[in-house]
C-alpha cells in the first residue's frame, strides 16, 4: 500500500507512444482508498465508542432518578450500546463511500497530496472520457502523473491511529459508568415493588 518506488504505469505501445493502463492506476488508487477508509474508521472508531458509553451512562443516571431498568439490565443494555456504537464507527466510512467512483476518489487524493489533478486527469484520459488527440502532450501528461505518484508515501501521508482525546473521554465515561452500576441504587426497591405487582397481577389473570 505504498506508493514510495516508482511503478510501472507506463508502458511502451508498439507506435512508440506511453500509454498508462488504467488498471494499474486503479489498482493504485484502490489501494490509497483502502487505506484511507480504514484511517477514517479508526478515527470514528474512538468517537462511536466514547458515544455508545456516553449514552449507556446517561440511561444509568436516568434510571437513578426514576424505576427505569434494574441493574442486570443496565449492564446487558450498556455493553450492547458500547459494541453499537464501536461497530457504528469502523463501519460508517466503508459502507458510504460503497459507490464512490475511483475517478472521486483520485480527484480527493490530488488534492490531499497536492498532485494537482494529475491522477484524476490520468483516469480520465485512458478510459477516454478526455479525448488525448496530441499524442506527444498526452505521454507528457502520463509521464508527469507517474513521476507524481512515486512520490506518494501512503504510510506516511495517511496515518492509522485511534484519537487519543476520544479515547481518554471514553475511559472517563466508562469509569463512571462502572461507579453508577456498582453504587446502590435508590430505585431498586421501587422496581422490586413493580415487578412484584406484575407478578401478582399475571397470577390473578391466570
Amino acid at each position: 500500500e505504498v506508493t514510495k518506488s516508482r511503478s510501472p504505469l507506463l508502458s511502451p505501445a508498439s507506435s512508440g507512444v506511453a500509454t498508462m493502463p488504467v488498471v494499474d492506476l486503479t489498482q493504485i488508487v484502490q489501494q490509497w482508498a483502502r487505506r484511507a477508509r480504514l484511517q477514517r474508521s479508526l478515527q470514528l472508531a474512538g468517537l462511536g465508542l466514547a458515544s455508545g458509553i456516553g449514552l449507556a451512562l446517561l440511561v444509568s443516571l436516568a434510571s437513578r432518578v426514576t424505576p427505569l431498568l434494574t441493574r442486570n439490565v443496565l449492564i446487558a443494555f450498556s455493553i450492547g450500546l458500547t459494541i453499537v456504537g464501536l461497530l457504528a464507527g469502523l463501519l460508517y466510512p466503508w459502507l458510504r463511500a460503497m459507490r464512490r467512483s475511483t475517478v472521486a476518489w483520485a480527484r480527493e487524493f490530488d488534492a490531499r497530496f497536492g498532485l494537482h489533478e494529475r491522477v484524476s486527469t490520468a483516469l480520465e484520459l485512458t478510459d477516454g472520457r478526455i479525448p488525448g488527440k496530441n499524442d506527444g502532450l498526452r505521454r507528457k501528461q502520463l509521464d508527469d502523473t507517474e513521476q507524481a505518484v512515486s512520490t506518494v508515501d501512503a504510510n506516511t501521508q495517511i496515518p492509522l491511529r485511534l484519537s487519543r482525546r476520544d479515547l481518554i473521554v471514553s475511559a472517563l465515561f466508562l469509569a463512571a459508568l462502572i461507579v453508577v452500576l456498582v453504587l446502590p441504587n435508590p430505585q431498586d426497591r421501587a422496581l422490586a415493588e413493580r415487578e412484584k405487582m406484575r407478578s401478582t397481577l399475571q397470577q390473578q389473570a391466570q
